[in-house]
């Protein structure tokens, strides 16, 4: 699948790669470190698939193991230049990033897909590692299209920025935890900005404030920009199920706020009276609005007896919206709908059955002929990987959930050049 780079015939590389291993040889270092100190490329790529790979191996596409091309994303960060861009491809990355200012100034990280790009931290493992899943300290960075799960730390278990600029988009933050410290299960910005929209942040804890996220003033101002947002099902122990706020500045916009719990403020807590938190115009979890009975000082009279969450601080809330504008899709059936896939290349001992259940997922029963190795890689009609699973032996059913459209399911064993089965699936 993969050939060395010595074979490629292009004369200005060849002789640029002469000269490198010259050098090279003569100071007896890797050629690839030394080209990453001599010059970082503006674009990296990043495929846990290229694990173990030597360096100069082509991996196609001009990209290259040890110049342009890595098997971890900390590895992608380390090696662009300021301002770069690293892509990473569909796949799960076990890992903890750190971004540092006086590394590289910028960067900006763009996965596959939230549902296809898995970044997940050590929280999990046993014993835990305690370290954010992403630590951003004085750096200008961009995290696009992840899901970033199971980490766990004092402060930020998901993200933890300090004293940088941050924008997060198209990203599920899930799963994360702010264990025996301060603050902030899913993502902590301290006297820095962040900025985050069309995200989903849910299912994180603290064991004292701001289970889904924290901003925290620091001795410099902390700014947070929340809009087109879910912060949902998120705990935290004392204050702020969802956001708390610690003498910063936060508004938030046409985001749902629900399902958050606290002893106090389960959606939203401002530590800080006359600092105000700006949370008009989103869904509190009720179409009655927000629930804590403060009242609203931009518009004297509006009062949050609601159901919805409840807010505690200076924080404006009204007008809010009485539906969430991210409302699931309906279920397709309320009985399993089967699915005929058309089959392309036909195996008697993997897919068995394939249908959409009653929750709109694809559900899949399979039979696995080998113990080790198995693999299932989903693709959309451009043959772009969707959904990737490294099946466990003795485990045959999984569902997965995907837009309406069609798809085509590859299975594989050992290498994935040849399918060892291949079948086109839809819904609508």
């Amino acid at each position: 699948m993969f050939k060395a780079i010595s074979n490629i015939s292009r004369k200005t590389l060849a002789v640029s790669l002469v000269a490198l291993f010259i050098v090279a040889a003569i100071f007896l270092i890797s050629p690839a470190k030394l080209f990453a100190g001599l010059l970082k490329p503006d674009e990296v790529w990043v495929d846990d698939d290229w694990d173990g790979l030597p360096d100069l191996t082509d991996v196609g596409g001009v990209k290259v193991i040890g110049m342009n091309a890595f098997s971890t994303i900390q590895l992608g960060v380390d090696n662009v230049a300021d301002d770069g861009h690293v892509y990473i491809a569909a796949g799960t990355y076990n890992e903890a990033v750190h971004i540092y200012g006086s590394e590289i100034a910028g960067v900006n990280i763009e996965g596959a897909g939230a549902s296809s790009t898995i970044v997940i931290g050590f929280g999990v493992q046993e014993p835990p590692v305690y370290a954010p899943v992403f630590y951003i300290y004085n750096s200008e960075v961009s995290i696009d299209n992840l899901t970033i799960k199971n980490g766990d730390a004092v402060d930020g278990g998901g993200i933890y920025s300090y004293g940088s600029d941050v924008v997060i988009t198209n990203c599920v933050i899930k799963e994360n935890a702010a264990s025996n410290g301060l603050c902030g299960g899913g993502i902590y910005n301290i006297s820095g900005y962040m900025e985050i929209h069309d995200c989903i942040i849910k299912d994180n804890t603290a064991d004292i404030s701001g289970g889904g996220v924290c901003n925290w003033n620091g001795g410099t101002t902390a700014t947070m920009e929340i809009y087109d947002s879910q912060i949902i099902d998120n705990t935290a122990v004392n204050y702020g199920g969802g956001i708390f706020n610690h003498f910063g500045e936060v508004s938030i916009v046409n985001s749902c706020i629900s399902g958050n719990s606290a002893s106090v403020g389960s959606g939203v807590y401002d530590e800080l009276p006359n600092l105000t938190i700006d949370a008009r115009n989103n869904y509190w979890g009720s179409s009655s609005g927000p629930s804590g009975g403060i009242e609203d000082i931009n518009t004297p009279g509006e009062f949050a007896n609601g159901t919805g969450d409840s807010i505690s601080g200076e924080v404006y809330f009204y007008p809010w919206l009485t539906s969430c504008p991210f409302a699931p899709k309906p279920k397709h059936k309320t009985e399993p709908v089967v699915v005929e896939p058309v089959w392309i290349r036909d195996h008697p001992m993997t897919c068995n059955q394939v249908w959409v259940n009653e929750n709109g997922c694809f559900e899949f029963v399979f039979f696995w002929e080998y113990r080790d190795n198995n693999w299932v890689k989903i693709y959309d009609m451009e043959d772009k990987l969707v959904y990737e699973l490294d099946f466990p032996y003795g485990t045959p059913r999984f569902e997965v959930d995907l837009p309406d459209g069609m798809y085509t399911v590859k299975t594989f064993h050992n290498g994935f050049e040849n399918p060892i089965q291949e079948f086109i699936i839809g819904k609508s």
